[in-house]
């Protein structure tokens, strides 16, 4: 996701670049269940809100159970005027069998 500055070689210039982070990270954690947060409540007439909603209404799980299902699997920060994420992670919306079997064979 971000090179390693170490493979780089001793005259690579990093300064300002993205560096990796050790997963798991508070930070970057953070950042992914921001990101999570924000796809959640994207807009119902987007193609991702209405998935979102269509999803929501079968399997009634909760926002708070959706951003705390977030699992970083890679980070990258990069420091300038505050931090900046590259994050590679994963998050589940709860869904009992019932709920999973209604969703079966469709977009989502």
């Amino acid at each position: 996701m971000c090179p390693d500055p170490a493979s780089l070689g001793p005259n690579a210039a990093t300064a300002g670049g993205y560096s990796p982070v050790e997963v798991p990270s508070e930070d970057a954690t953070k950042a992914a269940q921001a990101a999570a947060k924000k796809a959640w409540n994207a807009d119902s007439t987007s193609d991702e809100g209405r998935c979102y909603d269509e999803v929501i209404a079968v399997c009634g799980a909760t926002e708070e159970d959706f951003i705390n299902s977030v699992d970083v699997t890679a980070a990258c920060s990069q420091v300038v005027a505050g931090t900046n994420f590259k994050l590679a992670f994963t998050t589940t919306i709860p869904c009992d069998r019932e709920g999973k079997a209604k969703l079966e064979n469709t977009a989502q």
